[in-house]
């Protein structure tokens, strides 16, 4: 049995969902957010909460009954209050810069990066070279997260850890190779 599954989803009154057979629909003060439900699963509306339940026992129905709960939840969290992670640079020469449709960012190489900013995504760049990525699907600000922290991820062999890395991850400095007998 499924412990997230069980849990049921509130919904507040900013947000409308709309449910038809196995397809979920959900807008909000931030976005409109859909998801197509798996065959196995059945999501039901009572009152200001949704119930997600299992329809079929399949051997997979059991995972999947959890993660259309959790996916669902952050749907609705995501319309009405959005989603965000921090990125912090730390380099000598590393910086950001943001443009109308994209960021430019130094990280050392020879050449500038321009990663252009997705639909559906708010970027902001603070004085101190960190990186705000806000929006309202989850799914799609860690991914965009991901892609920017993967262009120069951190040096663990550096002294200060330079790269690109998430505001709440903590770096083990390792020691570097010795010269010498």
């Amino acid at each position: 049995m499924s412990r997230i599954g069980k849990q049921p989803i509130t919904v507040p009154k900013e947000a409308k969902v709309e449910l038809k057979g196995n397809y979920i629909k959900i807008n909000g003060p931030l976005g409109e957010l859909e998801y197509n439900i798996p065959y196995e699963i059945e999501t039901l509306r009572e009152e200001d909460q949704l119930i997600v339940k299992i329809k079929r026992k399949t051997k997979r129905s059991p995972a999947m009954w959890g993660l259309v709960r959790a996916v669902i939840n952050n749907m609705v969290v995501g319309v009405t209050k959005g989603f965000s992670k921090k990125l912090l640079i730390k380099g000598t020469g590393y910086k950001a810069e943001k443009g109308s449709d994209s960021i430019t960012l130094s990280l050392g190489y020879s050449h500038q990066i321009i990663f252009p900013i997705p639909k559906g995504v708010d970027i902001q760049v603070a004085k101190d070279n960190s990186i705000t990525v806000s929006g309202y699907d989850k799914a799609l600000v860690g991914n965009v997260t991901a892609k920017i922290r993967n262009l120069r991820p951190p040096n663990a062999y550096a002294k200060a850890g330079k790269g690109v890395m998430y505001a709440d991850e903590t770096l083990r400095i390792k020691e570097r190779k010795s010269a010498g007998a």
